[in-house]
């Protein structure tokens, strides 16, 4: 595919990664479909993609539901209670409906490319500024390096439509992070394939998560700017 422009953006990075991510995220749906808790009446399961920049893990998490109870004292959203690996550890506290459809799509997102290649840290330069990225397969972290203490700045993206700021970050500096040109001769093969993949490096949008409501739809992928 020829592209756009000529050189990498981190940008261009969260894009591709991001198509992946969620096709990711279809597969873990799959396998939530394919279980029961096995305390159903009070909990429930969630697949999550979990890592760092040397691994990579499948886990679930034991979360327990959102009550009338936690209602009435203002408790927002569901809480998790335990996680297990599924790669490492023996317990599952689910019951599979199909045990050969569950072991196959587990198998497709352990043995897929994304799961494998994701994990990774580099650091490089761009202009006058000093960049630290990691990439894992749940975040793509990027710092701006400062000497000072108060100069560094800082940007995660996740779940596949949030870009969180650091403490000293505004969207500004966001954008100017975002564009941070990257050096794709020391990067995976796997990250360079999928910037090449990006078909509009200019697609991605960010905005003031405070201001979601106000958002208008466009062909464009907007993403939520909230602080860490």
């Amino acid at each position: 595919m020829e592209r756009k422009v000529q050189k990498y953006t981190v940008r261009d990075l969260i894009l591709g990664a991001r198509e992946e991510y969620l096709k990711e995220m279809e597969e873990l749906d799959k396998l939530r479909d394919l279980v029961e808790p096995l305390s159903g009446f009070t909990s429930d399961v969630e697949f999550k993609l979990k890592g760092s920049i040397i691994s990579s893990d499948l886990v679930c998490d034991v979360v327990k539901k959102y009550t009338i109870l936690d209602k009435l004292l203002r408790r927002k959203g569901n809480r998790k209670l335990y996680s297990y690996s599924l790669l490492s550890c023996g317990i599952i506290p689910y019951i599979q409906k199909d045990v050969e459809k569950f072991e196959d799509i587990k198998a497709n997102i352990i043995e897929s490319e994304y799961f494998n290649n994701m994990g990774s840290v580099m650091k490089f330069s761009d202009k006058s500024n000093r960049y630290l990225l990691q990439t894992t397969v749940e975040d793509i972290r990027l710092t701006q390096l400062s000497k000072k203490a108060n100069g560094q700045k800082e940007i995660l993206f996740k779940d596949g439509d949030s870009l969180y700021l650091g403490k000293n970050t505004e969207i500004a500096d966001a954008f100017n992070m975002l564009n941070a040109q990257l050096p794709a001769e020391s990067m995976p093969e796997y990250q360079v394939r999928l910037m090449d993949s990006v078909e509009n490096p200019y697609a991605l949008r960010v905005v003031d998560a405070r201001k979601a409501d106000t958002i208008e739809k466009t062909n464009n992928i907007v993403v939520l700017a909230k602080r860490m």
